[in-house]
């Protein structure tokens, strides 16, 4: 329990707040350095960021309760409180029913097509008689190149 109320603590929270900016300020550096997908791989994307916001998220619904901001009295603090917590929300909303993408759309006309943001690695191979299609979903990074491996059978060869 001592470590349940540590976590909600204002001071955690201060320091939730600053690795918040910090990591974001880093992955700007690294944006600029090399490219998007290595600062969402090593920050956006990243299970330890994903942690600090739902912390981050934690904290500001309980400070709702510990300091009594639905009085009439504290307004403002209660407003700039919701408005952490919507944007949070609205992050994890993103982050697991939505996607990225492109559509795109000429003046007076509509579409119904979307262009996906994601990268995949596509591998297709035929001959006369058969064809084999694979596709993975696979981030290239300037800084961590893992490469997809795939296995298929396909006649007279085994790759």
């Amino acid at each position: 329990m001592k470590i349940f109320n540590y976590i909600l603590s204002a001071r955690f929270m201060s320091v939730l707040l600053f690795i918040m900016a910090a990591a974001i300020g880093t992955a700007t550096f690294i944006e600029n350095e090399y490219d998007t997908i290595t600062a969402k791989e090593l920050v956006y994307n990243a299970k330890w960021f994903e942690l600090v916001l739902l912390l981050l998220l934690l904290n500001f619904i309980n400070n709702i309760k510990t300091y009594q901001l639905l009085k009439w009295k504290k307004w403002s603090v209660l407003l700039l409180h919701f408005g952490f917590i919507i944007a949070l929300v609205g992050a994890f909303v993103s982050r697991y029913i939505g996607y990225e993408g492109v559509m795109l759309i000429q003046e007076s006309d509509s579409s119904s097509e979307i262009y996906s943001s994601e990268p995949y690695f596509q591998i297709k191979t035929h001959n006369d008689s058969i064809q084999y299609n694979e596709e993975q979903q696979h981030n290239f990074s300037k800084v961590f190149t893992s490469y997809p491996d795939t296995k298929f059978e396909f006649p007279g060869r085994g790759y």
